[in-house]
């Protein structure tokens, strides 16, 4: 165990951790690669994951790649942040890297419960839209 107190780290669940993330990965890439294989020549394949797995080449790119060197792999992140460059912190990410806004939209907060939700007030409705912006 590394660290102190509350950010005291245990190495071996966290080296657990990784290694799923790692298998989690190449399960992925195997699947991909498979369905890459079968769809018809120029087909393209598109896939959603977290940002842990894609980001900065992360594993499942680097897992593709060992896969199917062959393969053109186009890596697409979201960031927070509205900007019209690419910030330095956002670099490497992704091939594509696309900023959004800073506040999370209100359906993010929603609660289900056993009472239907109550209508949204005449400011949330006129709350402005996200804008989306490219930077690469």
């Amino acid at each position: 165990m590394s660290g102190n107190g509350a950010n005291a780290v245990d190495e071996e669940k966290l080296d657990a951790v990784l290694r799923s993330q790692r298998l989690w990965d190449a399960t992925m890439a195997d699947s991909i690669v498979r369905a890459y294989h079968a769809a018809p020549s120029g087909g393209k394949i598109v896939h959603l994951v977290g940002q842990f797995h894609s980001e900065n080449d992360g594993g499942l790119i680097s897992e593709i790649q060992a896969r199917a060197p062959f393969a053109n792999v186009l890596t697409v992140t979201v960031q927070r942040g509205e900007t019209l460059a690419l910030r330095t912190e956002d670099k490497n990410k992704a091939d594509v890297v696309i900023y959004g806004v800073n506040q999370a939209p209100a359906w993010r907060n929603f609660q289900a419960g056993q009472e239907t939700a109550a209508p949204v007030g005449p400011a949330a409705a006129e709350a402005v839209m996200p804008t989306w912006g490219f930077a690469y």
